[in-house]
């Protein structure tokens, strides 16, 4: 199952709205770029290309692999143009999860000292004859710039971190404004990717290990669990039961009366068998009209006929199959760990040789 997340349009339309000459970078935690001034260079995966942030800035090494939360650092895009790069690691989800996007900006070094000595000549200028107006506007540039860009780096720590924040300074109109404008858009997309792409992986974990069909676990899950109880009962030296159910004459069923109506049977027979047995045992459909039951301390030969008299008793009376009573017939072995067997094969080819000689014979096991 392939789920496709197309966010490179909106990263573009983020990365242009930034005030110039701010270049955004986006990374995945493998290194790819999903945001880059060049376009070229953004999704390089989705052409058959693998663009790598580690690549072009090696500082950012140590941010992949954990050494680092947030490196600074100068990068030289020609012999005389340089830029500062600042790159931050930024957790995704659940703190311990592993998932993470490396997020960046970069801003030219020649307008960084161009605007600091701009600012340091006009200030020398006129630091005696506007010495109250600086105090002034040093309060109003902490009220009205300072205080915004304090709410903008706590709400991007919040969210790298996965829990609610204050309110962003989307109402303003400067660039302040749009860049809060375009972090709530990128918060909420990224966090209905994630909510998507978990639910999708819930439910394909689900499907790896049970039926479609019935719900119950299917082979595999029921093979895990069967090594488990076999662990714990060597250590406990309680004996475990493993009981296999046959429908007689189950293929007829499909024949005569269609694959829908085998279908409602499997599963009616799937509930009868959950009914009659503990809810700590363990239900598997193996395949076709075959089902496993793994009982887990059955400590005498009582107890295990006990199972297959109620398995025998869930059978006894006519099924519920959509809506309209039928008599559905189960032939059933069973092998106790360790008289019939100490390792799963063993156990489970003893209760199915206990099946068929109850299918052959006409009789419960």
């Amino acid at each position: 199952m392939v789920l496709r997340v197309d966010a490179e349009a909106f990263l573009q339309h983020f990365g242009a709205r930034l005030p110039a000459p701010y270049g955004f970078y986006l990374a995945s935690r493998w290194g790819d770029y999903l945001a880059h001034p060049e376009r070229g260079k953004a999704f390089g995966f989705d052409r058959g290309q693998r663009v790598l942030v580690q690549e072009e800035f090696v500082d950012t090494v140590p941010l992949l692999s954990g050494a680092a939360r947030e490196k600074v650092f100068t990068h030289s895009i020609a012999p005389d143009v340089a830029q500062m790069q600042a790159f931050i690691r930024m957790p995704l989800g659940m703190r311990d999860d592993g998932r993470f996007l490396l997020l960046g900006l970069s801003h030219s070094v020649s307008a960084v000292l161009a605007e600091a000595q701009e600012l340091g000549g006009t200030i020398v200028k006129m630091i005696t004859v506007l010495a109250l107006v600086a105090a002034l506007l040093a309060a109003w540039v902490s009220r009205v710039v300072t205080g915004p860009l304090r709410a903008m780096v706590q709400a991007i720590a919040a969210f790298s971190r996965g829990q609610p924040h204050g309110a962003l300074p989307v109402e303003r109109r400067d660039e302040l404004g749009e860049l809060a404008r375009g972090f709530r858009d990128m918060e909420a997309q990224i966090g209905q990717q994630m909510d998507e792409l978990n639910r999708s992986r819930d439910a394909m974990a689900h499907l790896a290990h049970h039926d479609p069909l019935t719900g119950l676990p299917n082979r595999r899950m029921f093979e895990q669990r069967l090594g488990q109880a076999l662990d714990r009962a060597r250590r406990s030296s309680r004996p475990c039961a493993l009981v296999f159910v046959d429908l007689d004459d189950f293929k007829s069923v499909n024949d005569k009366l269609g694959h829908a109506v085998g279908d409602a049977v499997l599963q009616a027979a799937a509930q009868a068998i959950v009914g009659a047995v503990r809810q700590v045992d363990t239900v598997a459909r193996l395949a076709g009209d075959e089902f496993t039951v793994l009982c887990e301390n059955v400590d005498t030969d009582d107890a295990a006929r006990r199972v297959l008299d109620k398995l025998r008793e869930a059978f006894a009376t006519p099924l519920q199959v959509d809506g309209q009573p039928m008599v559905v017939r189960a032939s059933m072995g069973i092998s106790v760990y360790p008289m019939d067997g100490e390792d799963a094969r063993t156990l489970l080819a003893s209760a199915d040789a206990a099946m068929y000689r109850a299918k052959e014979q006409r009789t419960t096991w």
